[in-house]
């Protein structure tokens, strides 16, 4: 039997939890905070917007120009994953490419799609895992802007403290957090196993550990990941 980390931040811990059904077995160790950034630039009259987090569709709630551009029927927003489709669902209709998997995936479809004088606006985190804006700027799309709504933070204060006895499964739900997380801890291999989600993700990971990547790119599929001998 495996004792769960589970590294998710605070904020999204309590709907986390939720979906094990043993919660006993799972201990919460946040690697990741989520911090709004103030210095936001004016919005601009964009066509497509790019989107690869759910925290971003929080943060542009609180802008009132960009969210105005989020909610327009003529923008279209594009994203990857059921999580972060989900999350603009509940406030308009997605343009959710299935069949990619991370940011790189997504930047390659919509650079074949889009045309080059596309008005993009890539909102989310401050150092994105994969620099799509550039990715855009390489192949001649000159009208493509970096929003940066937020930071990921380091929350970490003290060493996760593994008993030998023990066997663990760690979950991470980005690279961020992997970094967070290595930057203090370096567990034994013998008593750990890693569940990611992503290949983006699991690079991230010293290439000592065992890791396993979750079926699709969803919370609920890295829990189902976990719970699997």
């Amino acid at each position: 039997m495996h004792e769960i980390i589970w590294t998710r931040s605070v904020a999204d811990w309590e709907k986390d939890k939720k979906l094990f059904a043993d919660k006993s077995s799972v201990h919460h160790y946040p690697c990741i905070q989520q911090e709004e950034l103030c210095d936001i630039p004016t919005a601009t009259s964009v066509k497509n917007m790019i989107i690869t987090s759910k925290f971003t569709v929080n943060c542009l709630q609180h802008h009132k120009n960009w969210w105005e551009i989020f909610c327009h029927p003529d923008v279209k927003v594009w994203c990857f994953g059921q999580e972060v489709s989900k999350k603009i669902n509940e406030f308009r209709t997605p343009s959710l490419v299935p069949h990619c998997k991370n940011g790189k995936d997504l930047a390659k479809h919509l650079i074949e799609q889009l045309p080059l004088d596309s008005k993009i606006a890539f909102c989310g985190v401050d150092k994105p895992a994969f620099n799509i804006v550039e990715a855009f700027q390489k192949k001649g799309f000159q009208q493509i802007e970096h929003i940066a709504l937020y930071k990921n933070s380091n929350p970490i204060q003290s060493k996760l403290r593994l008993q030998p006895e023990k066997k663990y499964k760690i979950a991470f739900a980005s690279p961020s957090a992997v970094r967070h997380f290595f930057s203090i801890n370096l567990p034994n291999t013998n008593l750990i196993e890693l569940h990611c989600i992503g290949e983006t993700t699991k690079k991230s990971v010293p290439t000592e550990y065992s890791i396993q990547i979750s079926e699709e790119q969803s919370i609920e599929s890295l829990v189902i990941s976990t719970q699997k001998d």
